[in-house]
C-alpha cells in the first residue's frame, strides 16, 4: 500500500481533498505550495501511520486541530 504522497506544486484548489483520509498506511504526505485553502480536517488525527506532514506554502486557515495529538508517530509538521 501507499506509503508516501508527494502532491508538492500541483496547483491543488480547494480543501484537502478527502481521499488523503483514507490512505491508513500513509507515512508521509506533502501537499505544499499549492492553493489549498480551508481549514485542517479533524480526520487527520486518524491518520495512525503518518510521520511527516508538509502543508506549508498554501492557504489553510483556522487553528490547526487537536486530532493532530492523536498522530502517535509523527515526528515532523509543517506549517506556514
Amino acid at each position: 500500500s501507499l506509503k508516501e504522497l508527494h502532491m508538492t506544486y500541483n496547483n491543488l484548489k480547494g480543501t484537502m481533498p478527502s481521499e488523503f483520509f483514507e490512505l491508513p498506511k500513509l507515512e508521509v504526505l506533502a501537499m505544499s505550495e499549492n492553493a489549498l485553502d480551508g481549514t485542517i480536517d479533524t480526520r487527520i488525527g486518524k491518520m495512525d501511520s503518518l510521520l511527516e506532514l508538509y502543508c506549508y506554502g498554501n492557504k489553510i486557515t483556522g487553528t490547526i486541530p487537536g486530532e493532530i495529538g492523536e498522530l502517535n508517530k509523527i515526528q515532523l509538521v509543517t506549517f506556514a
